[in-house]
C-alpha cells in the first residue's frame, strides 16, 4: 500500500524498518511522519527508553513502512481486501469484487462501510 494512501482513524499492520512490526490505529499524519496508537504488539528502537508497547503512541517516518489495512473484530485483527461504502451501489461493487476474487468474503459492515476480507484469513491478536 503506498504511504500517501493511509488515513487518520484507520488501523493498519505496520512494517517498519526501524520499530519492527506492531498493528495501530493512525492517529495523525505530519508531513512525511504519522503517529500511531499501538493496539497489538511492540515498537522496538535502538535506544530501549524509545522502545513503544500496547497503549502507547509511536511516530514513524512513513517512507520506512509498509501499511496492510485492518479491521478488527471481537479481538482479532483481518487484513482488509476492500472497502465499499453501505449503499446500493456499494453493495453492488462489493458483490462483483467477490465474483471476480473468489477467496473474498464480506467479513463486517461497520461505520457505513462493508469489509472485504479474505476466507482464508484467520487474523492475529488486536
Amino acid at each position: 500500500m503506498d504511504t500517501q494512501e493511509i488515513q487518520v482513524g484507520k488501523t493498519y499492520r505496520v512494517n517498519s524498518s526501524r520499530k519492527g512490526t506492531f498493528t495501530g490505529k493512525v492517529t495523525a499524519i505530519n508531513g512525511e511522519f504519522a503517529d500511531i496508537l499501538i493496539t497489538s504488539g511492540r515498537a522496538g528502537a535502538m535506544m530501549e527508553y524509545n522502545e513503544r508497547e500496547e497503549g502507547e503512541q509511536v511516530t514513524v517516518r512513513m517512507s520506512l513502512c509498509i501499511f496492510t489495512p485492518m479491521h478488527i473484530m471481537g479481538g482479532t485483527a483481518y487484513r482488509v481486501l476492500a472497502e465499499f461504502p453501505e449503499t446500493d451501489e456499494g453493495r453492488d461493487a462489493a458483490n462483483a469484487f467477490m465474483v471476480e476474487n473468489e477467496n473474498a468474503a464480506l467479513l463486517d459492515t461497520a461505520n457505513g462501510v462493508h469489509v472485504l476480507a479474505d476466507k482464508n484469513d484467520k487474523g492475529v491478536p488486536a
